[in-house]
């Protein structure tokens, strides 16, 4: 298992639940936001063989930039793939590509904390956990994509991006999709349902 799917992890479920019921005194017209959540969830979930044809604006010609990636990823802590993103991002850095990050989870407080090692290479880091409201996170990541005019997007474990992947796919249609597996179990069950979206993946052994 990981930090974010382990087994004494609480179901979603539950979690929505104690949520919901921590927050009641600041929560307002709930019922309209859950239905809209769900309408959301049934436009990102699932594997279709193609981006779905949204009414979308037609992507203009782009002027000129740099080859730019975007990296996914659910936080940052002193783990393994953090200390191989790092090499991975300095080497592009002096390569001449723009890099940009997002993560989406709080880090566990006993796992550490390394954005000062991506910082050393690229000011655009984006903890969206630091005061932006979830409900626009998906939103935040269109905005990315269109404004940086990326052409890879690097999933890393990452659930938001994968829940994404769709929409994103369908705003840059020339953007590539990339995932990263250390393990046969958690965000493989995610690959997998999003299969049909993803380009390439990298592994870390055989057996994954």
């Amino acid at each position: 298992s990981s930090l974010s799917r382990g087994h004494g992890v609480l179901p979603i479920w539950q979690q929505r639940q104690i949520i919901r019921q921590m927050n009641q005194d600041v929560l307002e017209h709930f019922e309209e936001v859950v239905a809209l959540s769900r309408r959301q969830r049934a436009w990102t979930k699932g594997t279709p063989a193609l981006a779905p044809a949204f009414p979308i604006e037609i992507e203009p010609r782009l002027p000129k930039h740099p080859p730019t990636l975007l990296l996914a990823l659910p936080f940052m802590v002193f783990g393994e793939a953090e200390r191989l993103l790092r090499v991975l991002v300095e080497d592009l850095t002096k390569r001449g590509w723009r890099i940009a990050i997002v993560t989406s989870t709080p880090p566990p407080s006993e796992a550490g904390d390394t954005i000062d090692w991506f910082l050393e290479n690229t000011a655009e880091v984006f903890r969206l956990t630091d005061g932006m409201p979830p409900s626009i996170w998906e939103e935040f990541l269109h905005h990315l994509v269109r404004t940086r005019y990326v052409d890879i997007l690097w999933i890393v474990g990452s659930d938001l991006a994968y829940d994404a992947l769709r929409t994103l796919r369908a705003i840059r249609p020339a953007m590539r999709v990339a995932d990263l597996l250390f393990n046969t179990v958690g965000h493989t069950a995610n690959n997998r349902r999003y299969r049909g979206l993803i380009d390439i993946n990298f592994v870390e052994s055989n057996e994954v």
